[in-house]
């Protein structure tokens, strides 16, 4: 039902989720001088609810030499800003492809 991916009306500062059954649109600025990669969602519990969990992305903040940080934000609550922010001390590779599993999932060494 819902959609996130970076908003076309920014190029790529900023994320946007779109509930496709209301066609509401809520929309989060990174900022000036801020590149965002593809971000990757992970649910808050293995029973959460449909996109209750938590949207985690590369910022590449331009205005400081391209270094990176983590941006985590609550997929429901986009408009309130990340939830938290981790300051990567290098540049970090923007794109990263990936998805959640549960632990339990996870194979045995």
């Amino acid at each position: 039902r819902n959609a996130h991916a970076p908003d076309p009306r920014q190029a790529n500062a900023g994320y946007v989720r779109f509930d496709h059954a209301t066609s509401q649109q809520v929309f989060w600025d990174a900022g000036a001088g801020t590149d965002l990669a593809e971000c990757c969602f992970a649910p808050k519990s293995a029973n959460a609810a449909e996109g209750e969990g938590y949207l985690m992305g590369v910022a590449t903040r331009q205005n400081e030499g391209g270094r990176g940080d983590l941006v985590i934000l609550d997929a429901q609550h986009l408009e309130d800003g990340p939830v938290a922010v981790v300051k990567l001390p290098v540049r970090a590779v923007g794109q990263v492809h990936g998805w959640w599993v549960p632990e339990a999932q996870l194979p045995v060494a």
